[in-house]
């Protein structure tokens, strides 16, 4: 899906007048039908072989235990997979940022789309280092905790970057009317002294 947000984004800022006919509600639904058939084509060893992960020690076990030659051609795979995505990622990224760099004037809604495509740069990267820290450097604590990132940085960001979703979080968690209070108390009290 990440793979899939930096084509988004490079789309947008590359080819601006093309964007929407690239991505059509039908080319839309297609991408997403690849992304879920390739991400169930490379956990087929875990469903062939039913694999359970243990965080707290950043391993896989299988309960059905395949050749040894079988778990590093799997491993093999999955690495190039993972980093070929990720390569991919960066190129269009980095693309799109020297894109916006070219460019003499930028308008409201080039404005926009660089504050998309830094969003996705934020939001994508803990799961590059999630994978790097899963195979290479062998860091269970680092990979759990990128882990966790990769999958709950997301709300963090879209608030960060929307102003829209970041007022109407402050309105319904009551963030909004406790420092309105707060505010009005502290102006109150300054004045009265």
């Amino acid at each position: 899906m990440n793979l899939l947000l930096a084509f988004n984004r490079f789309s947008a800022v590359v080819f601006g007048h093309k964007h929407e006919h690239i991505f059509s509600t039908f080319n839309g639904i297609l991408y997403i039908a690849i992304i879920y058939a390739g991400s169930a084509i490379m956990n087929i060893p875990g469903f062939m072989f039913l694999s359970k992960y243990y965080p707290e020690l950043g391993t896989f076990n299988y309960f059905h235990m395949p050749s040894q030659e079988f778990l590093k051609i799997s491993i093999f795979i999955e690495m190039a997979a993972v980093y070929a995505v990720h390569l991919a990622i960066f190129v269009l990224y980095g693309w799109s940022y020297l894109t916006y760099r070219k460019m003499k004037s930028l308008t409201v809604q080039h404005k926009r789309e660089r504050r998309l495509l830094f969003q996705a740069i934020i939001s994508g990267s803990p799961c590059f280092i999630l994978m790097t820290c899963h195979h290479l450097i062998h860091f269970p604590l680092l990979e759990v905790l990128a882990g966790e990132l990769c999958v709950g940085i997301d709300p963090i960001i879209y608030m960060w970057f929307n102003k829209e979703i970041r007022t109407d979080f402050f309105e319904i968690s009551g963030i909004k009317n406790f420092t309105k209070r707060f505010n009005s108390t502290s102006v109150y009290n300054t004045t009265n002294q």
